[in-house]
């Protein structure tokens, strides 16, 4: 009797007007804690031309002491522990349409992915990651 109590409960509420399916909030987290999404990647040319062409918004997601001592030139800061209200505070003027491109140090960094699932979670759509991250960029000279 309880497991049916429980399956009905569920299709009743995943089928309602404002049920658990329809909430759009509500499937964004529920896919953030158990798929992993997969983000479209940039290249380092594709960083540099988005960049000169003042076409995204670059997020590097390295820790606050990192991204003083050098970064992409116009990132913006947004480590992995900032808080949900001082990520929106620092992408407070970025259109929610506007594309994002996240970074961390380097290909072995997952930080990217978690700030990117974020990013996601409040409402940008357009967000890619550049995997090869700074490691990559310094050493092609362009700080």
């Amino acid at each position: 009797m309880i497991v049916a109590s429980m399956v009905v409960g569920t299709s009743v509420n995943a089928i309602a007007r404002n049920g658990m399916l329809r909430n759009r909030r509500a499937v964004d987290v529920a896919q953030l804690y158990s798929l992993d999404r997969v983000f479209p990647e940039v290249t380092t040319a594709e960083v540099a031309d988005l960049i000169q062409n003042d076409a995204a918004t670059v997020v590097d997601v390295r820790k606050s002491e990192a991204f003083e001592a050098g970064s992409i030139p116009g990132a913006i800061n947004i480590p992995p522990i900032a808080s949900a209200h001082e990520r929106r505070s620092r992408l407070s003027e970025v259109k929610k349409q506007q594309r994002i491109v996240v970074f961390c140090e380097s290909w072995r960094c997952r930080w990217a992915d978690r700030v990117a699932d974020s990013l996601i979670l409040d409402g940008y759509r357009q967000v890619a990651v550049y995997r090869a991250g700074w490691e990559e960029w310094k050493n092609r000279g362009e700080q």
